[in-house]
């Protein structure tokens, strides 16, 4: 079933969808579409205009700082997803740390024992395959073999 938007949402996602990769729409010009300040009251036009526009259509944007979003080009695109690639190894090692924090792991039940246990586990392989030189590996890696790599293929030492 198709989703039912707000003209205001409308109004700002065929606006996105006009603009060209590497362009930029400034919160000016989309208040001035609604009528009223989209980069405050407005946040959640924008973020629901961006996610249709993600979602429908595969086109993302950038915040640019008290400017506007940008349309994100491939190479952009790229750059975000590693950035995301470098949040999840910093969210593992916090999760390390935090179930490192436990203090009577002996006492917890053993679904619970279980649930640390595949938790740590999971985390400590996000953070190894997530890590700069690994990741820089995995890019050499690539770059030898000209597309991207079945988790079998990747070879690294521990």
């Amino acid at each position: 079933m198709a989703r039912i938007y707000g003209a205001d949402i409308n109004i700002i996602y065929r606006a996105l969808l006009k603009t060209k990769p590497g362009m930029m729409l400034t919160y000016a010009y989309m208040s001035k579409l609604v009528d009223r300040d989209i980069a405050t009251s407005g946040d959640y036009i924008l973020q629901s205009a961006r996610t249709r526009a993600k979602v429908e259509k595969g086109v993302l944007f950038r915040a640019v700082n008290k400017m506007g979003l940008e349309r994100l080009t491939d190479h952009g695109m790229i750059k975000a997803s590693r950035t995301y690639v470098v949040s999840a190894h910093r969210q593992a090692k916090s999760a390390i740390e935090t179930l490192g924090c436990v203090k009577n792991f002996e006492k917890l039940s053993e679904q619970d024992k279980n649930m640390h246990n595949a938790s740590i586990t999971l985390a400590k392989a996000v953070c190894y395959f997530c890590d700069p030189k690994c990741l820089d590996m995995i890019d050499e890696m690539v770059s030898i073999k000209g597309r991207a790599l079945s988790l079998s293929e990747i070879k690294i030492a521990s």
